[in-house]
Order: C-alpha cells, then structure tokens, then sequence
C-alpha cells in the first residue's frame, strides 16, 4: 500500500475499508473517515472485533471472507442508523493465501433502480465486481505504471475510471512520456483484458506496405503477396484492443479507411469485397499536434473528431519530476534483482 493509492482510493465516494491477513485495518478511505469522524490512526491496526465493539458497524463479513476464502454480500447499518450495503472480496498472494480483504459499502438508496430488479444475493455482486477486479489490479499489478506526481495520479484517476468503456482513446504527450504503457494499463483495466493487445507502430511499417499490414489481404492481391493471403493487425485485434502508435505518421490516403473502421468497426481486406464485423476497441497515440496538422490539411479532421472521444495528454517527464525518483527506484530495484546488487 503506497500513498499513491490511499490518494486514489480518497477521491472514490463510497467506504472502502481494506484489512489485512491477521483482519486488522490498514486503511480506511476519506469517505469512511468523514462519515465516522475519525482518522486513519483511529483505525490502523485495529481489529474487527475493536470497531464493533465501539458501534461503527453493527457487523462485518470480513471473518466469513477469511473463513470462506470467497466473497460475501450483506446489509450493515452504522452507528447513525444508516444501512449500507457491504461486499467483501478477498485478494490472495501468489500462494493462495488471502493477502487482504477490501470491503466496499454504498447506500443501497443510490442503486434503487437495480435493487427493485434484482435480489441481493444473486446480482449485487455484479454491481462491485469490476470496480473490486480494478481495485485488485491497483494493488497488485500495474508494475510498469510507474509514477508520483499529482499529474499522473490524475491520468491515472482517469484510466480507471475510462478503461471498462469502448469508448475511443487519443493519448497525446512527447516521445518517452509513456504513451504505450498508459495505453497498456487501460487494457489490462479494461473488460478486454483476456484478448489481445495489438500495437502498431506506423512509422515502422514502410508506407508501400501498410495498408497490407494493417488490413490484410486476399490471395493475389497484388505482386510478391502471400499465395494463401494474409489477416491484418486490425483482425488480430478482434476482441482486444488496437493500439495505434505515433498515429500522426499515417498517411492521408490511409485516413479514409481508418475513418471507416471507427464508424463500422469492418475491416475489408486488400483485394476482398467482404468486409468482416471486428469487437475492438481502438487507442491512439502521438507526438504531433493533429489539431495542427488539421489545419494544414495534413490530418482529417473528422477522423481527429472520431479518435479523441477521450484525449488523455501526458505532460513530459521534464514537467513532473517528482516521477524521476520514482522511476529511478523501479529501475534500480529491476537490475538489482537480475544481478543480485545491493544498489540504492
């Protein structure tokens, strides 16, 4: 648990509280503390048992969690009579041995719609399992997400929030400020983890052949193809995400085609009259200023339109120096462990 997170998790407007192996608090987030007038000291290290006792909670289904390794749903009411409506999930180490358990609580009054369809037991856990499967994520994973300043908590904020969507993404930011790797973490975030991340990188596919590359071909479609055809990088995609890569290099001719698999998510292959029905969803990225290349016709403005439905710009490193010693600490730790140095 770093500080980074207790940032992230302060800003989410319902209780989150996490407990550790021994069921004893390691944080509760701002939300619980202004709701309950106490501080994060009042509740480190205390077991469950200490906050019952004093009537925060008239219950928890921590203990169940840790009895059951799975997690447990219930209503719980609070000192001032309120009913929450708590999920407990456990996350495990790398042995199968529950590491922590983060609870969830919300008025059950914010989700009246889905509480008047749905029966507790069967579909409350629908509601919480994606933002507990992100949860998880941000506590145990994310390892190339490296960062401390307040500008990339911020993006980081955003990633979190926008990665369950399709919704298509523009990241803008200079060469090295970590465009794929954001663009990574949305998909590692996202409902489409499992399939594949495709990332192409245009301005390394020479410009005779990519529009092969990137949409593929039928048998014959042109001198020197191959005899069987080829799929392109946008079907490998199918059902994962289409990483774009210094998008500003692609050429206005190819613009058009593009502009079409945003709209009708079909590909149709070089030399083909079929077009197929693609599940993706597609990332940019570039260090140009398309807003520019806009004006000087260089970029279709309607295709700018289309891929920045969500424009996440990434300040350089040079900007943000409190990552540098972040960064440098990761980096360090990495070569130590690969040649059992002692570096600091």
């Amino acid at each position: 648990m770093t500080n980074l997170f207790h940032s992230i998790l302060d800003h989410i407007e319902y209780a989150i509280l996490i407990t550790d192996k021994d069921a004893k608090y390691v944080f509760v987030n701002k939300f619980v503390r202004d709701n309950t007038n106490t501080s994060l000291s009042d509740w480190t290290g205390k077991r469950i048992e200490d906050i019952l006792a004093i009537g925060i909670y008239d219950k928890s289904y921590i203990l169940d969690v840790m009895n059951t390794k799975q997690e447990v749903s219930g209503i719980i009411y609070t000192e001032k009579g309120y009913s929450s409506l708590s999920t407990c999930t456990p996350i495990f180490d790398h042995h199968g041995n529950i590491k922590y358990v983060v609870t969830v609580s919300v008025n059950p009054d914010r989700f009246n719609n889905l509480l008047e369809k749905a029966t507790l037991a069967s579909d409350i856990n629908l509601v919480y399992k994606q933002e507990v499967e992100y949860l998880r994520n941000t506590l145990l994973s994310n390892s190339e997400f490296i960062f401390a300043s307040d500008h990339m908590k911020k993006l980081f904020a955003s990633i979190l929030k926008f990665a369950p969507t399709d919704s298509t993404i523009l990241i803008t930011g200079e060469t090295g400020s970590g465009k794929e790797v954001i663009a990574k973490t949305i998909h590692q975030n996202s409902k489409r983890k499992e399939g594949p991340f495709i990332s192409i990188c245009i301005p390394s596919i020479p410009s005779t052949l990519l529009e092969s590359e990137i949409f593929g071909y039928e048998k014959g479609a042109f001198t020197g193809s191959n005899s069987m055809g080829k799929p392109g990088l946008v079907e490998l995609a199918n059902h994962g995400t289409l990483f774009l890569d210094e998008l500003g290099d692609i050429p206005i001719e190819l613009q058009v085609k593009l502009l079409r698999l945003l709209d009708t998510l079909e590909v149709t292959r070089l030399g083909s009259i079929e077009s197929k029905k693609l599940d993706i969803r597609i990332i940019a990225a570039t260090n140009k200023d398309l807003y520019e290349m806009v004006n000087k016709k260089t970029f279709r403005e309607d295709l700018l339109y289309r891929l920045s439905i969500i424009h996440l710009p990434i300040k350089p490193l040079r900007e943000r120096p409190e990552d540098i010693i972040a960064l440098s600490d990761h980096f360090i730790d990495i070569i130590n462990k690969k040649y059992g140095y002692q570096k600091s």
